[in-house]
């Protein structure tokens, strides 16, 4: 008895298809490739063209660059020469070029001149959201990113590829990179404000994450959160001369029974006032003023307040640096409301990271130079906000289109 063998599909080159699906025609209607050339499409996207000369040949259109470049992004496509094969043999990417296939030269290209003005399409996009962005709550928050040198480069070399890169620590070890500052807007989850810098403290960039806010922005936002890093003297004043309500995260160094009496001067918890006493200048050359309280010698709580190291009490901040602001931060930050809000800064400014390291594989820089690694990390940013706004009108309009049928069914675009 023979045995039964099993027939398969064979594929008669001879015999071609009647009606070929083209390329374009394999794209849902409701994939978000369409929806990302159609927002594109409707963006002012003037500056993409003023960055090209008017010598030289006939260049791509710089739309259908980006496109592919932030869809790359998305999906963890972020090097030239991944980008020219997947135009090459990827309909979505081939639909986001309108079938052409640019080479992985024209892409490097094409990143090198966004070089000139990395947060303009960042303020195009927020702009374009700007209905949605409140300022109401704004988070901030940074990151360290690896530059682009070997795994293999120890973080105390000073031999390295990049040579913008600075040492960098992490909760394990050193390595060579960057702070990315990421600014988030609660009610809406986009990024507002992003920069990347050599300083290895969160507390010096916070005025330039504020500057980059006001850029994309607009306007500076109402309260502010951060966490422990960025809590210092000149960070909670420079907040109350911009009218933001800081809830920076309370340093344990500063203690936490300081009050300010009806006439502004800041007192103990006994009401002794804290007066200017002497100046002086830390190991990083900065000087300070330190004020102290007096009476403590002759306080009846100076058993339970004070210990032998520390026969008084003292503050101490920045010459010139008012400190009352501070002691209003702690008690913002130590009340029910902020404890709330700090509770949910996690929330709103973590997300983010966790997209950009994880979902997005985005732990390490490609390209070498702090101009260049500014612009991948912008480009990360609008991407990002682009999915974010990009999900919310794709759910919106599968459910539009469930409830008019399959007769009903239109492709996406924008007014």
């Amino acid at each position: 008895m023979s045995r039964h063998v099993r027939k398969h599909r064979v594929f008669r080159k001879a015999e071609p298809a009647l009606f070929s699906d083209t390329w374009e025609s394999l794209i849902p209607l409701d994939h978000p490739v369409r929806a990302l050339k159609a927002t594109l499409d409707s963006l002012d996207l003037r500056f993409l063209e003023e960055l090209y000369g008017v010598q030289g040949g006939v260049a791509y259109d710089p739309r259908r660059l980006l496109g592919v470049v932030l869809y790359g992004i998305g999906d963890g496509v972020r090097s030239s020469r991944q980008l020219q094969e997947h135009c090459r043999f990827d309909n979505r990417y081939r639909f986001l070029m309108d079938g052409q296939t640019p080479d992985d030269r024209t892409f490097s290209r094409f990143l090198d001149r966004l070089n000139e003005s990395p947060e303009t399409l960042l303020e195009r996009i927020v702009s374009f959201a700007k209905d949605r962005i409140s300022l109401r709550v704004v988070s901030v928050d940074g990151t360290k990113m690896r530059a682009s040198v070997s795994r293999y480069t120890r973080g105390d070399s000073t031999d390295v590829s990049d040579s913008e890169s600075r040492r960098m620590k992490s909760r394990s070890d050193y390595f060579h990179g960057y702070n990315c500052q990421l600014a988030v807007d609660e009610d809406s989850g986009l990024i507002v404000g992003a920069l990347v810098s050599q300083e290895g403290a969160d507390w010096h960039l916070l005025e330039p994450v504020l500057d980059s806010v006001e850029r994309t922005a607009g306007r500076a936002p109402a309260v502010l959160l951060a966490d422990r890093g960025y809590e210092s003297a000149q960070n909670a004043a420079l907040c109350e001369a911009r009218g933001i309500a800081s809830h920076l995260a309370p340093n344990p160094q500063v203690w936490p029974k300081w009050e300010i009496d009806p006439s502004g001067q800041i007192v103990c918890s006994e009401g002794h006032p804290a007066v200017p006493k002497d100046q002086f200048v830390s190991y990083r050359g900065t000087n300070f003023q330190r004020y102290r309280v007096m009476e403590c010698r002759r306080c009846a709580q100076k058993e339970t307040c004070l210990t032998k190291k520390t026969p008084y009490r003292t503050l101490a901040v920045p010459a010139g640096i008012d400190p009352s602001s501070r002691i209003r931060n702690l008690h913002r930050a130590r009340s029910e409301e902020g404890q709330a809000l700090l509770r949910r800064r996690s929330v709103i400014s973590e997300t983010p990271h966790a997209q950009l390291k994880h979902n997005d594989g985005f732990g390490q820089f490609l390209r070498r130079g702090k101009a260049k690694a500014a612009t991948d990390f912008l480009l990360w940013v609008a991407s990002y906000n682009l999915r974010k706004l990009l999900n919310l009108f794709l759910t919106f309009w599968r459910l539009l289109q469930s409830s008019f049928g399959p007769k009903r069914q239109t492709q996406i675009h924008f007014a």
